[in-house]
């Protein structure tokens, strides 16, 4: 692994300090991104040297490829009962440590996995610091793209309708947050929310 200069050095540096919370047995949820990219790596790095038996359930495509290729055990999300803690990176952060994501592509998956998580630890570098939220226009989709539905059934389709039925979310429900729109009709799910290399 080539140390990093610069803006990754502090991506690398925020990982580093999540690494921290991660022990022996627990499943993990990981997240997508460059930030969470670095986790990823020294996660791999962790479990070789200390022989760490953790398994994890991933949030993309992109980041399944690159803990497989940090020797990281993969899971489906709907193998886990519950994740004992998700570790994902922000696009944005405001001084009250509110924050946005959805604009790298992987949105609704990360929702679903982090959700299914007892903890979620957001990580991010001073380049995600922003007076106020809303510096970037979110990414939109529209239900017609086949997209979503293959991104749902991808990762957490089991685990999102449970939470449904858990919380007898049972009619359609919409909501709108941070200037995205989801509409829940078990268990079809339509949302404004680009998702990339999710799928």
């Amino acid at each position: 692994m080539d140390e990093p200069t610069g803006a990754e050095l502090g991506k690398k540096t925020a990982a580093a300090m999540a690494l921290g919370h991660v022990q022996g047995g627990m499943a993990l949820g990981l997240g997508s991104g460059s930030t969470a990219d670095w986790f990823v790596r020294l996660l791999g790095a962790r479990m070789a040297e200390e022989r760490l038996d953790i398994t994890c359930a991933a949030t993309s495509k992109r980041t399944e490829a690159l803990a497989r290729k940090y020797g990281i055990p993969l899971r489906p999300l709907d193998d886990f009962d519950r994740l004992d803690m998700t570790v994902d990176g922000a696009d944005e952060i405001d001084p009250a440590l509110n924050l946005i994501k959805g604009g790298g592509g992987c949105h609704l998956i990360e929702k679903i996995v982090a959700s299914a998580s007892d903890t979620l630890v957001v990580i991010a570098d001073e380049s995600k610091l922003v007076p106020v939220l809303g510096a970037f226009p979110l990414p939109v989709d529209n239900h017609h793209n086949t997209r979503c539905g293959d991104a749902f059934m991808y990762l957490g389709h089991a685990k999102f309708t449970q939470t449904l039925h858990h919380k007898r979310s049972c009619l359609v429900a919409v909501k709108r947050q941070f200037g995205m729109l989801v509409q829940v009709t078990p268990p079809c799910l339509h949302i404004g929310g680009k998702l990339g290399d999710a799928v």
